[in-house]
């Protein structure tokens, strides 16, 4: 894995990340929600393929 994939894994699956993606989804509503797991999905499959 290269720096920049072990970068933003620790970076969206560290704890410090829960308060920016509630505070973007209690500001932004329902459409960052569901934009937000879409990004989850393609960002695990691609790590999943690395």
């Amino acid at each position: 894995m290269n720096y920049v994939d072990r970068r933003l894994k620790e970076y969206h699956l560290s704890p410090s990340y829960i308060p920016v993606a509630m505070r973007d989804i209690l500001g932004k509503g329902l459409h960052e929600l569901k934009g937000m797991i879409k990004s989850a999905r393609v960002f695990m499959g691609y790590i999943a393929n690395r």
